[in-house]
């Protein structure tokens, strides 16, 4: 929240704790974007999911067209799985396993 209005958002969900799996979702608003807030958040989603959850495997599905958002994946390390098409309003699926998190250091610095 900045000043009582809410300006974006982030989660896990689809949790699939057989697998050891997750999605992260998230929004934020047009005038917050371009400073590299979600990144950071989603950086610190990442630790909190492999380190803590200990999660095998996180995905981040965005739509096809959204190229900023397309950008978070690609400037953490994700990698692009493919396109979905018609699954929903979301298109585009980028996944990263814990093997690739722990190679990659500190992901999204580079």
């Amino acid at each position: 929240m900045l000043k009582d209005k809410i300006v974006g958002m982030i989660d896990f969900h689809n949790l699939d704790w057989t697998n050891r799996r997750a999605e992260i979702g998230y929004w934020l608003s047009a005038d917050r974007q371009g400073n590299g807030t979600m990144t950071k958040v989603c950086r610190a989603m990442l630790r909190i999911g492999f380190e803590h959850y200990g999660l095998n495997r996180i995905e981040i599905r965005v739509a096809a067209a959204n190229y900023k958002s397309r950008a978070i994946p690609e400037r953490l390390g994700f990698r692009k799985e493919g396109v979905l098409k018609e699954a929903s309003h979301l298109y585009g699926r980028y996944g990263l396993t814990a093997t690739e998190y722990r190679q990659a250091g500190d992901i999204g610095k580079r």
